[in-house]
């Protein structure tokens, strides 16, 4: 055998846990991005609050 030849599947499993890796990356990238719109969206409702709670006092 050549020493360019692989195993038969290499290439697959290569491919395979690529895909997965990229797959990982981009749900991390889907939660984060979820954290920071929740964070937005306290930080809004956490400033309509205190605006309603000063024009009640």
């Amino acid at each position: 055998m050549s020493e360019t030849t692989t195993r038969p599947g290499t290439t697959v499993d290569n491919g395979s846990f690529l895909r997965a890796s990229l797959f990982t990356s981009v749900l991390a990238f889907g939660v984060s991005a979820m954290a920071m719109g929740l964070g937005v969206v306290q930080i809004l409702l956490g400033l309509s609050m205190r605006k309603v709670a000063e024009q009640r006092a």
